[in-house]
C-alpha cells in the first residue's frame, strides 16, 4: 500500500505540470479524428515559434 508521503509527493509533482491551453487542445482535437505525427509536430513547432 502506498504511503501518504509518496502520494503527497506525486500530487505535488502533478500540480506543478504546465496546463495545456484550451486553444491548443481545440486545434489538436479538431475534426474528431486523432492527429497524425506530422500534424502534432507542425502544431507544436508553431506554438514554440510563437
Amino acid at each position: 500500500m502506498p504511503s501518504k508521503t509518496k502520494n503527497a509527493a506525486v500530487a505535488a509533482r502533478t500540480a506543478a505540470l504546465p496546463k495545456i491551453p484550451k486553444e491548443l487542445l481545440d486545434q489538436m482535437l479538431a475534426g474528431g479524428a486523432p492527429m497524425t505525427a506530422e500534424q502534432i509536430n507542425a502544431t507544436t513547432m508553431g506554438k514554440r515559434a510563437a
